[in-house]
């Protein structure tokens, strides 16, 4: 086994220092070269690290949210025999190991970012120390009012202005009425709640946001009708259980997929890679007390009969139930049923490396004309949002009429 350190980068001049702002692989996970690995910020930008070497990960060595020097260790990665520590020293030591002929580069795992987000005040930078302790005392709103004293803004600085009679609140205080001098009345800690947003939010605040930065999106409506699921579901309650009307859609949803491939695809951030997967891995979105969302994923959906389509859905979703979130890049497409809530359609957001995302709105009764009056019958509105860069709308059209005959077509196997 031969273990390397895992270090903070230098990506650019006169950086001194980083904070860790989130882990995006555990411990024991398997690591692959130019793999993104964790996230960092520094005075200059939000980075995403990938891997330089493939291999396992063995632990983190500091905390979430630390503020560490560049060149610093966060972490140990095992690559097993690919890597020869240079000089035969403890592997468990921050230089790099020697490199035979041919063999993998090892050493510290860093590598240039994917994407970079700027950060504010372009004319005096804030370190990342200096941006926790500014978070730390709820001041990053107003953090291009406080003056420096160079060109960077320093926890000293800080300091200065809340002696000064700063605060986070003048941001978004109430200008004084122009009759009087006095000062308005500034927010205090009486009259709020902080509460930190929970890790896995956090996470899912990330995939989204890196979303909006990849993907291209559109949107496509349709109605399916709903008449077949319905009897379905009767048929099966009155036998004492079996598949919800849901379920039967999602069943409609991954035969869909297996005839229409680019659905089962991804495209790589820079649009030059498109992968596209053997088999179907459907998400589907489970909500959990307090506004929680986990997915839950079908695997090797495609290659299912409806029993065992249904089986395994009640078992991934029962894990999600207890917290597991199963969402990999496999998992091209998700599907989230807002029709439970009351609502009749809705868009939803595609979360790279998603294709698209679904959203089945409440089943209702339409009317429908006849020579002599009317009938009703059962439909439901169906949105798809889906990445632009990998589907036009005829094809993503041709997606959704296939969901739709399904799903007007639908009966239970024997």
């Amino acid at each position: 086994m031969t273990v390397i350190p895992i270090k903070i980068p230098q990506l650019g001049e006169g950086l001194q220092e980083a904070r860790l702002v989130e882990f995006l692989k555990q411990p024991g996970d398997r690591v692959e070269r130019d793999e993104c690995i964790f996230v960092m910020e520094t005075d200059k930008a939000i980075s995403e690290i990938e891997a330089t070497d493939a291999g396992t990960l063995v632990e983190w060595t500091v905390d979430p949210d630390s503020v560490v020097p560049i060149g610093s260790e966060v972490g140990r990665l095992d690559v097993g025999d690919a890597a020869v520590v240079a000089g035969g020293g403890d592997s468990h030591g921050s230089q790099a190991a020697a490199k035979p002929a041919g063999a993998s580069r090892a050493g510290a795992v860093a590598a240039a970012p994917m994407k970079s987000k700027s950060v504010p005040r372009p004319d005096v930078r804030i370190p990342p120390r200096t941006r926790k302790y500014l978070k730390d005392h709820g001041l990053l709103e107003v953090a291009g009012e406080i003056p420096t004293s160079g060109t960077k803004l320093m926890p000293a600085d800080v300091d200065r202005y809340l002696a000064a009679g700063g605060t986070a609140a003048v941001a978004s205080m109430v200008p004084a009425p122009t009759v009087t001098n006095k000062k308005p009345r500034l927010a205090t800690s009486a009259d709020f709640v902080e509460a930190e947003v929970p890790s896995a939010q956090q996470t899912l605040i990330y995939r989204m946001a890196r979303g909006v930065q990849v993907v291209l999106p559109a949107v496509l409506e349709t109605e399916i009708e709903w008449g077949k699921i319905a009897a379905a579901r009767a048929q099966v309650k009155a036998s004492g259980g079996g598949p919800t009307g849901f379920g039967m859609f999602l069943w409609c949803v991954t035969q869909a997929m297996r005839r229409n491939p680019m659905l089962r695809s991804s495209m790589s951030a820079d649009s030059k890679v498109l992968r596209t997967y053997n088999h179907v891995n459907l998400g589907v979105a489970v909500s959990l007390d307090g506004d929680e969302l986990k997915t839950a994923v079908v695997r090797e959906a495609d290659i299912l009969n409806q029993a065992g389509f249904f089986w395994r859905l009640s078992n991934s979703i029962a894990e999600a139930r207890e917290g597991k979130d199963q969402i990999d890049a496999s998992t091209t497409v998700s599907v989230s049923n807002i029709g439970v809530a009351g609502m009749r359609s809705g868009i939803p957001l595609v979360v790279t490396p998603a294709v698209a995302t679904i959203a089945i709105g409440e089943v209702r009764a339409v009317p429908v004309p006849t020579e002599e009056s009317y009938v009703f019958k059962k439909v439901a509105t169906l949105t798809m949002s889906f990445d632009h860069r990998l589907l036009n709308g005829v094809g993503a059209a041709n997606f959704l009429n296939d969901v739709r005959e399904t799903a007007a077509n639908f009966a239970l196997e024997p």
